[in-house]
């Protein structure tokens, strides 16, 4: 029983990672797709966890 609750946990984990990876490609090309994907897959992220909201912040200072 344990797991089903812990679903949303996971699915937040893995879109969190893959749009930060997808923004870190966008700043590598600069493409417009990399910037949408990443944009999507933060959608995602925050539809699945709200506590994924800080992503941004947390690119901010990635990159800084």
């Amino acid at each position: 029983m344990a797991w089903i609750t812990e679903q949303k946990n996971t699915l937040a984990l893995v879109f969190y990672l893959l749009a930060g990876l997808a923004y870190l490609h966008f700043m590598a090309r600069r493409t417009a797709g990399s910037y949408g994907l990443a944009s999507v897959l933060f959608l995602l992220a925050l539809g699945s966890k709200t506590a994924t909201v800080v992503l941004p912040a947390a690119l901010v200072i990635v990159i800084w």
